[in-house]
């Protein structure tokens, strides 16, 4: 369930997502239903692997180092 609703997705596991020259690899990730999210999302899987990241006044900066 999500705010909007009942969503379907399944999970899968990943090589790697690059981001910019960011690399993490085996990740775990979900694929959702066309009809599920306008968006992508990037989720805590991804955020917690990282050094550090920082949101400001709407943007994200990450940090691997």
């Amino acid at each position: 369930n999500t705010a909007n609703g009942v969503s379907k997705s399944a999970a899968i596991k990943l090589d790697y997502i690059k981001i910019g020259s960011i690399i993490i690899k085996n990740i775990n990730a979900a694929v959702a239903q066309s009809d599920g999210l306008n968006i992508s999302l990037l989720g805590m899987n991804y955020l917690n692997r990282l050094k550090s990241y920082q949101v400001y006044e709407g943007s994200i900066k990450f940090n691997s180092n």
